[in-house]
């Protein structure tokens, strides 16, 4: 039997964001629903029916529903309903690392948040992909099914035929793509009916908001300026304790009481994981030193290079400063870690929208005497 090389789905990324989404919002809202409620159980003096077999049932239906349906809205169902399973199954992720089924096994947030990294690694490395004419011949057959539902608006309609004209205009080693895709072209131009694009009282008000937004508050100079505040509020975050630090270095009778507070706070139990922690925060100064000249090199408008030092603390941030942050402060870490990701992916939209395409924020001119 021939090989067949895998094929990426279209729309991959939007499903696996879907159940990065799921995930992570199961997670802490069960954590947050457990901790308000005093740890409920399930069961009773014998039995607990614990949320990580209701987990292993969802992510079961997740995985069946697209084995069995061959509607396109199906795999974004399986998307959640996967995401919401892996959340309540890794929920309880200490049960399985511990001998005594620890479900606050500190380490255990940590595990969770690596889990969630390698998601993100994996949507990212989805949506890089640009697919070759094969793989474009497999979406197109995949939109297909709207015609089949009666349901090809005008602007999938234009979307397929653009699709399929990518196709018959590239080079490819199997010949028979570009004449099946020039025959599936000659169907839907001639032959294919399209409906109406349809769309709800709700939709159209969440589309002018979002135009609105992107027309109003999403212009060059206001981005760039709101970037640069939020880069200086986590630049303060990350040296703020190193800052405390030094100054109770430098007021030995404040010393004393300053290390105590750590202690209780981040609940240091052994010399290893206060080795762990003094690491952790050599490694937020390091990526508060790389926010910081971010904020430098914005002041003086080099946005380009100001981007590239921000993205490299804040990756530094992502991957290992987090990682020992949730193991000291648990979930709560999960604020910081929101708030490098959204940086990051405002950082990424600045670049990509207005710096990669000449549309700079314009410089004041001085005025004029």
């Amino acid at each position: 039997m021939r090989f067949r090389r895998l094929i990426e789905r279209k729309r991959a990324a939007n499903y696996i964001f879907t159940l990065l989404l799921a995930f992570v919002a199961t997670i802490l809202l069960t954590r947050l629903f457990l901790s308000l409620t005093g740890y409920p159980q399930i069961g009773n003096e014998r039995l607990h029916i614990a949320h990580v077999l209701w987990g292993g049932l969802i992510v079961a239906v997740g995985a069946a529903l697209p084995l069995i349906f061959s509607n396109t809205f199906i795999l974004e169902v399986s998307a959640l309903l996967s995401g919401i399973g892996l959340g309540l199954f890794f929920d309880e992720v200490g049960k399985f690392l511990t001998q005594d089924n620890d479900y606050f096994f500190r380490p255990a947030a940590s595990v969770i948040y690596v889990l969630f990294l390698l998601g993100v690694y994996i949507y990212v490395s989805v949506r890089r992909g640009e697919p070759d004419p094969q793989t474009r011949l497999y979406h197109a057959l995949a939109a297909m099914q709207e015609i089949v539902d009666g349901d090809l608006d005008v602007r999938e309609k234009e979307e397929l035929e653009e699709l399929l004209n990518s196709i018959i205009g590239e080079e490819t080693d199997i010949p028979d793509v570009r004449e099946l895709a020039k025959e599936l072209l000659e169907f839907v131009q001639h032959q294919a009916d399209a409906v109406p694009v349809r769309s709800s009282p709700l939709e159209e008000s969440i589309r002018r908001a979002v135009r609105w937004v992107d027309s109003h508050l999403l212009t060059p100079t206001a981005t760039r300026w709101l970037l640069i505040g939020s880069t200086a509020f986590l630049t303060l975050l990350a040296l703020l304790d190193i800052v405390e630090l030094l100054h109770a270095i430098g007021h030995p009778d404040e010393i004393s009481r300053f290390v105590q507070e750590w202690i209780v706070e981040v609940s240091l139990t052994s010399a290893q994981e206060t080795v762990w922690f003094v690491v952790m925060l050599s490694l937020k100064s390091i990526v508060g030193l790389a926010l910081l000249i971010a904020l430098a090199l914005f002041a003086f408008r080099r946005d380009e290079a100001a981007i590239s030092f921000a993205l490299g603390g804040l990756l530094l941030s992502i991957t290992l400063v987090n990682v020992l942050l949730f193991y000291f402060k648990q979930f709560t870490a999960s604020v910081y870690a929101m708030a490098d990701f959204t940086l990051i992916a405002g950082l990424n939209f600045y670049k990509r929208r207005y710096l990669q395409t000449g549309h700079r924020p314009a410089r004041r001119s001085p005025p004029k005497k």
